[in-house]
Formats: C-alpha cells, structure tokens, sequence
C-alpha cells in the first residue's frame, strides 16, 4: 500500500491526476484488507485530491464517494488522529459539507 501511495504522489507530481486516484483508490482497498484503518483513510483523501484535480462529472462523483467513505472511517475505530480528523474535514469543508466537517472536527 505505501508503495502504491509513492506511485501515486509520483503520478500526481507528473500531472497524471486520474492515474494517481486509482493508485491512491489500490492502496485504499490494500489497506482495508489489511486492517490498516488510519493508512485507508489517509490513502482515500489523497484519493479524494487526486480527483478534484481530474475535476469531470465522473471524477466528482468518485471522490463524493470517497470523502461519505471518509466521513466514515473518521469516526471509527483507527480514524482518532487528530491531525487525520483535521484533514478528513477540510475534504469535507472543501466540498460544502459543513455540518459533516463541523461534527469530524467537534470530535
């Protein structure tokens, strides 16, 4: 997963948006099998990132997906860092998703 992630920042760095969010999406799903609850968070807001820079219909509607799994796994066991709540709400915030931001941040 945290060579998928490399790649991933590699593939954002060289302006390839789209293919960055389907390795951050890869390491996500590596993560969840793993039981690696705060690296699936991290890797789906890097996702969610990745896919605002894509900016299509179809790319707004992946990382809505992303930031409900998000709002999720914030509130789960694993998602108490604070500085990932911080992050997990202003991807929420960014979006106009403020009641959702607000109740991350509260915790």
């Amino acid at each position: 997963a945290r060579g998928l992630r490399s790649l991933g920042h590699l593939a954002s760095w060289s302006g390839r948006h789209a293919d960055a969010a389907a390795l951050f999406r890869e390491a996500a799903i590596n993560e969840r099998l793993a039981g690696a609850a705060l690296g699936e968070l991290r890797s789906r807001l890097l996702a969610i990132a990745a896919l605002d820079e894509v900016g299509d219909a179809a790319a707004r509607s992946a990382a809505t997906a992303q930031r409900d799994t998000v709002r999720q796994l914030a509130v789960g066991p694993g998602g108490r860092e604070p500085r990932v709540l911080y992050w997990a709400g202003k991807a929420l915030a960014r979006r106009g998703d403020v009641d959702g931001a607000t109740r991350l941040l509260a915790a």
